[in-house]
This record gives structure tokens, C-alpha cells and sequence, in this order.
């Protein structure tokens, strides 16, 4: 399937090529050239599919114009080997639980099927640097999902003391191909310096560079998945809204995705903390960035948020004219410790801080239908981080690491630092 940009309609780019450039020559986004729907016999189908089977069609449906059916097989079950269950806690509230794979994050599925991507579609022998900024959980995701796969290196930029213990743990754990670098920023510096070297014309003129932050088109593709299992495990036939945690924007752009593919939804809301300049967007028509403040839902504290141009294109290009069906929420950390106290007293259920920004907007909405939370993280990954976890034991314990912890032992203060990096390691 070609790809456009968010700044250009001619579908000139393959997913090949879009996937390894992530960014266009025009400084847009890519996205898939959607021509046609699914067809609603797919759609009605969907109850009988597992998430695998779901996986495959998917991909088959975007890539076999480039890629044999066996290696789409191969790609889609070694990619999703965990399933996304749909977990009611009363009649119409459910959380689509994304935390089932290694690292216990939804950035699972799509760092695990980016890598099972590139490497079905590297094109020579030459290494590519794999350049990641995360915020908390794609950091240690695109870690597993990279971990010692031929051919690749790569460069982890996080904000130093601003992501969890848990957090850091995993993403030191990984020593040979994997590098991580503590940024003295926020995540929006990280996230600049990759940016910036993406585009640096003296790096591409010696390396092979690609990025498995969520402006990697691959990513939407494999998040729009448990969209669709999520409709899949639906108790009644009415549509769903989706209530997702938000940061960079690339999970509501993976939904967005899905409903132009054909999936029933009723409505979409954009969950967001204190650092919300798509929810203030969508409430007032004006978009601005800001410095991202410390949140307990610190892997959506993003200022400037990178997919904004994605969900502005597919909800409209103006405020006046966007997609009503599109609504966004700010919650506050006060706000967030208590729904996590509420849910646990109510239901017996206990979120991490990210899906618990989803489970309090949900208060705001009092519709019949099925109301979907997005379950981002495992709450264990935040439990160092926060006291009022302390009373609760863990399901299960994160193993431990089979290497030694990688030290620390380069700081990034500003992009030339990075640059120093990209060109020495």
C-alpha cells in the first residue's frame, strides 16, 4: 500500500521506504493510502478472529503489494504472541488491557512488530541506528523489541529522574545493540535531538537512520490492531467510544486510523494531564506547545506533542470544521490519584496513572454505550515511583535481568552532544 504525507495527498511513497525515512521530503508524516474500506463482511467477522488472525489480515490488507504471505504469517504471530483482553468491570465500562507483553506497556505491539518489519524489509547488510526518545515506556519496548536483532543499533534518549525506577531498570537492562542516554531536559528535548538528527544531512551522508518513536508510520499500523480485537470482544452490538491516554498523540492516531479503515466507533476521546495541547485545541481552536510540566502520568508529559499533524488532518484541518466525534479531557494528578483509589474500592481493580487519566474522563461523558479505557501500563511499573501503591502486592514480579545493568555513562546536555554519539558508538 503507497503512502501519502500530512502535507501532500500524491500517494508516491512505498511503506518500504516510508518506514526507514519516517519523515517525507516535504517535512510531513506519512500515512497509508487508504482507497478502499473493509468490507463489513470482515467487519461482522471480527468475534470469531484472534488477535494474530486479526494482525495478518490487517497487514495482508497494507502490505502484500510488498511482502510474501508467508513472511506477513511469520511477521504477524511472532509480532503479537500476547493477546489484548477486553476486561469489564460493570455493564458498560471495560479496560482493553495493553499490557500483556514483555515490558508490560502497550509500545509493546508496536516496537515488537517495527522490528519484525525492518528486518523483513532491510533492504542490505548495512547497520541501521535506531534512534528512540521515550518518556518512560517506549524506551525500554523498542529495547526487547531490538534486542540483539542483526543489523541494528540503538540509541535511547530518556529525561534524566523523570521517568520511573521500573522504567529505567528495563530500559538499562539491555547492553550490546542497545545504547541509552540520559537527556538534562524533558521528554521534548529527547524528542527534538532525535528529530534534529533525523534530518541532519552530515549523519545520513554516512548512516542509515530510522526512528521507532511513533512518527514511524509502522507504528500506527500495528496499534490500530487492538482496536479492532477490542470490537472484536465487545458483549453487545452497540459501538464503543475510546477513552485513550495521551501524550505524543500516536495511540489516537492508530484509532483514527481504524475508524477511517471501517472499525465502528461511536466516539473518541483524547485523555489527557495537565500537559494538554490537543485537549485545549480541541476546546478553544487554538494549538500551542508548551514546556511539559512533571506529572504522575509521566509518560504523557509531552508539550509538543509529534503526531498533532496526523490527528489534525484526519479530524480536519480547522477547528470549525472538525470531526464532532472527536472530544478531549484534562485531569489533574489529583484527579488521577483518586479514580485509582475509587476504581480499586469499586471494582477491585488497580490502574497505573496513565489509564487511570482515561478511566476519570469517562466520568464526564454519561452516554448508554460501551465505554472503552485504554490500559496502557501495568500498574507494577509505577509502583517505586508513587507510596500509595505500597499496600498492594505485585501480580507478578518483572524478572530480572539476565545482563548486568548498563552504566551510565554519557549525558546528553544539548544536540551536539547526541551528534557526538550517533558518530562515535
Amino acid at each position: 500500500m503507497p503512502c501519502y504525507t500530512t502535507k501532500s495527498s500524491n500517494p508516491k511513497f512505498s511503506y518500504r521506504n516510508a518506514i526507514f525515512d519516517n519523515i517525507s521530503p516535504d517535512g510531513g508524516l506519512f500515512l497509508p493510502y487508504i482507497v478502499d474500506m473493509l468490507p463489513e463482511k470482515y467487519l461482522t467477522s471480527l468475534k470469531d478472529k484472534s488477535i494474530q488472525e486479526i494482525a495478518f489480515d490487517l497487514c495482508w490488507f497494507f502490505l502484500k503489494e510488498e511482502l510474501d504471505k508467508h513472511t506477513i504469517l511469520t511477521l504477524a504471530e511472532r509480532a503479537f504472541s500476547f493477546d489484548s483482553p477486553l476486561v469489564y468491570l460493570d455493564e458498560h465500562l471495560a479496560i482493553l488491557e495493553l499490557f500483556h507483553g514483555p515490558t508490560y506497556a502497550f509500545k509493546d505491539f508496536g516496537a515488537r512488530f517495527l522490528s519484525e518489519l525492518m528486518q523483513s524489509f532491510k533492504p542490505d547488510k548495512k547497520e541501521v541506528k535506531i534512534l528512540v526518545a521515550t518518556s518512560g515506556d517506549t524506551g525500554g519496548a523498542v529495547a526487547s523489541g531490538f534486542y540483539n536483532k542483526p543489523g541494528f543499533s540503538v540509541y535511547i534518549l530518556y529525561p534524566d529522574g523523570k521517568v520511573s525506577p521500573f522504567q529505567l531498570r528495563q530500559i538499562q537492562q539491555y547492553q550490546n545493540n542497545i545504547h541509552c542516554f540520559p537527556v538534562k531536559g524533558t521528554f521534548d528535548d529527547c524528542q527534538q535531538y532525535v528529530k534534529k538528527a533525523l534530518s541532519d544531512q552530515r549523519l545520513h551522508s554516512t548512516y542509515s537512520m530510522s526512528t521507532a518513536n511513533s512518527i514511524n508510520v509502522a507504528r500506527l499500523m500495528a496499534q490500530a490492531v487492538y482496536y479492532f480485537r477490542a470490537v472484536a470482544q465487545l458483549n453487545s452490538q452497540t459501538q464503543a467510544s475510546f477513552y485513550i491516554p495521551s501524550g505524543n498523540l500516536g495511540n489516537v492516531s492508530s484509532c483514527l486510523l481504524a475508524a477511517n479503515l471501517g472499525l465502528p466507533m461511536r466516539e473518541v476521546h483524547i485523555c489527557q494531564n495537565i500537559n494538554n495541547p490537543m485537549s485545549s485545541y480541541l476546546m478553544s481552536g487554538k494549538y500551542f506547545s508548551r514546556n511539559a510540566v512533571p506529572t504522575l502520568s509521566n509518560a504523557m508529559d509531552v508539550g509538543n506533542p509529534n503526531n498533532i499533524d496526523r490527528v489534525i488532518h484526519y479530524i480536519g484541518s480547522t477547528w470549525n470544521n472538525q470531526n464532532k466525534k472527536l472530544t478531549g479531557h484534562t485531569i489533574s494528578d489529583r484527579v488521577t490519584k483518586e479514580t485509582i483509589v475509587q476504581c480499586q474500592e469499586k471494582f477491585d481493580y488497580l490502574l497505573d496513572p496513565h489509564t487511570a487519566v482515561a478511566a476519570a474522563s469517562t466520568i464526564k461523558n454519561k452516554g448508554p454505550e460501551t465505554k472503552i479505557i485504554l490500559g496502557t501500563a501495568h500498574w507494577v511499573k509505577f509502583k517505586d515511583q508513587f507510596s500509595f501503591y505500597d499496600k498492594f502486592s505485585e501480580p507478578h514480579a518483572f524478572p530480572a535481568p539476565s545482563l548486568p545493568l548498563t552504566p551510565i555513562i554519557r549525558y546528553v546536555h544539548k544536540y551536539e552532544d547526541f551528534y557526538n554519539i550517533l558518530t562515535e558508538v
